[in-house]
């Protein structure tokens, strides 16, 4: 079983708890940052392999902090995740072109994480 480090940003607690809860129970292995630049300081100390953000937070949001993941070469080749409460293709189409590897709407199901989660190669 290939166990993923994966950083889950997101500035509400009850939401970083949930997916973390989900993720442990596939033994992966979870760090949680209230928003982008936490987030950033997290990936500057651990492997990570894979990054679920949030899109909107205060001090740096979800697109900023892709943006700052994607143009730090020791960053862009982790998989990002964007989950955001915005479901306009519009949003996901920019989100997309910007770099995040998948979308996820919030709110979603368990079988919808996992299934986006399945499309981006963790094993749950």
């Amino acid at each position: 079983h290939n166990t993923m480090k994966i950083l889950i940003v997101d500035d509400s607690r009850t939401g970083r708890k949930v997916l973390s809860k989900t993720l442990a129970r596939f033994h992966h292995e979870t760090f949680e940052a209230s928003q982008g630049l936490e987030g950033l300081d997290i990936l500057a100390q651990h492997k990570i392999d894979l990054i679920l953000s949030d899109w909107t937070m205060c001090e740096m949001d979800g697109q900023e902090f892709l943006n700052e993941v994607r143009k730090n070469p020791e960053y862009n080749h982790i998989s990002f995740m964007m989950v955001s409460t915005e479901s306009t293709q519009e949003r996901i189409d920019m989100i997309i072109n910007e770099g995040a590897d998948a979308y996820l709407t919030k709110p979603y199901s368990t079988s919808q994480l996992m299934e986006k989660l399945r499309e981006l190669d963790v094993i749950i």
